[in-house]
């Protein structure tokens, strides 16, 4: 089968989305498949990142910018003939590439409705299967009129298009069919977890002290940052020598002057380091390197819909991991069997749970065992992609 995965994600380095794609497409070349993936639009705001190669290889996964450029360019008028030629490249090379070596499914993900919409029709002319993944509610982060436009687009027109859906959560699922009233077939992929990233990856820096870790967005609410740092203030009146490293993007100076105010006036700011971005390739190791592993999403419309990708990172480590009980986590996760598992929205509940892991380590390290049995078999790349591949041929 000749797969290619559509995408606005940044490839091959990026956030969650972009280690999800890359899963897929890892699992499909392990199940005897091709597959590549094309970029279609510029993703990086400037030279600084390591996004530069407009097209190459990762991990043997063929990647391409169709308008081979990664740099979105800081002028308005650039930006829209960029968002043009994006689009107009994205179906030329679709088209080339169909015609060298048929393409039998276009995998989309969630991206522009005009993107979604050109290569729905596209792909119908040439009789190409189109499935559409979605990992959230499409309403989240709707905050002006263009994209409240492209929300409506997308919800009346370009969604009943798609010859099948795959959906990381059965919530999504639920809200798709019923509420947008989708007949077409579907399939639920979760989180996805490669176990060669996490095999036999120790802490490659020696350390003269222990620490907790989280990492992810670390602003607003999506995973409860401040609950996190209040939980870990009350861990610290016991543990005092701990320190928390949050790994993730401190480039907002704005919100992160507002993070470290609230830790300065919580008094624990010499006891948090900012590791600022971590790349896909570095992750395992700082993971690998603490002693628990920390997730405290509050119980929010976003929490319910979706589901974290760092936690199958969290798992594979077969380190302790204390998240909190929302969404479809506890369909895969029980408390004290293979998590740590808390009240959603209260720092003492989650710090109890920390305390918990802590207080009996030996055994947190059984449950963390679990834990990473529970990843490779349930959440395993190449299981899952298996499962994709048998729904494609139904279809």
């Amino acid at each position: 089968m000749n797969i290619v995965i559509a995408t606005s994600s940044s490839i091959p380095y990026g956030l969650a989305l972009s280690n999800r794609i890359l899963s897929f497409a890892k699992g499909f070349q392990k199940n005897g498949h091709n597959c590549e993936i094309l970029i279609l639009n510029p993703t990086e705001k400037d030279n600084r990142t390591r996004n530069r190669k407009p097209s190459g290889f990762y991990e043997n996964i063929k990647y391409r910018y169709a308008c081979k450029s990664t740099i979105i360019p800081s002028s308005r008028i650039l930006k829209v003939l960029i968002f043009f030629k994006s689009i107009f490249s994205s179906i030329y090379y679709l088209n080339k590439k169909n015609e060298n070596n048929k393409i039998d499914v276009i995998l989309i993900f969630h991206t522009y409705s005009i993107y979604l919409f050109l290569i729905s029709i596209y792909s119908k002319i040439k009789k190409i299967k189109i499935i559409h993944e979605r990992n959230e509610y499409p309403f989240i982060g709707i905050k002006n009129v263009f994209k409240k436009l492209d929300y409506f687009f997308y919800c009346n027109v370009v969604i009943k298009i798609f010859d099948g859906y795959i959906f990381i959560t059965k919530e999504l699922e639920k809200y798709f069919k019923n509420y947008l009233n989708l007949k077409k077939p579907s399939i639920i992929i979760p989180i996805l977890v490669e176990p060669e990233r996490f095999k036999n990856r120790k802490n490659n820096f020696q350390l003269n002290f222990n620490y907790l870790a989280y990492c992810g967005y670390l602003w607003g609410d999506k995973d409860g940052v401040d609950i996190l740092v209040e939980a870990f203030s009350n861990v610290l009146k016991i543990y005092s020598d701990l320190k928390l490293f949050l790994i993730g993007d401190i480039s907002n100076q704005h919100e992160f002057k507002k993070l470290f105010d609230r830790l300065e006036k919580l008094g624990i700011s010499n006891n948090v380091v900012f590791t600022g971005k971590v790349s896909r390739d570095e992750m395992p190791y700082l993971l690998y390197g603490a002693k628990l592993l920390l997730l405290s999403r509050p119980d929010n419309v976003q929490a319910k819909g979706g589901f974290p990708t760092k936690l199958g990172e969290y798992l594979a480590t077969g380190k302790p991991v204390v998240v909190t009980r929302v969404g479809e986590i506890p369909y895969y996760l029980k408390d004290r069997v293979n998590a740590f598992l808390a009240k959603p929205d209260s720092s003492e509940a989650f710090a109890n749970k920390i305390l918990e892991a802590l207080n009996d380590y030996n055994f947190a390290k059984k449950i963390g065992e679990n834990g990473k049995k529970l990843s490779m078999k349930e959440f395993n790349y190449i299981f899952q992609t298996k499962r994709l591949i048998s729904f494609f041929n139904t279809i």
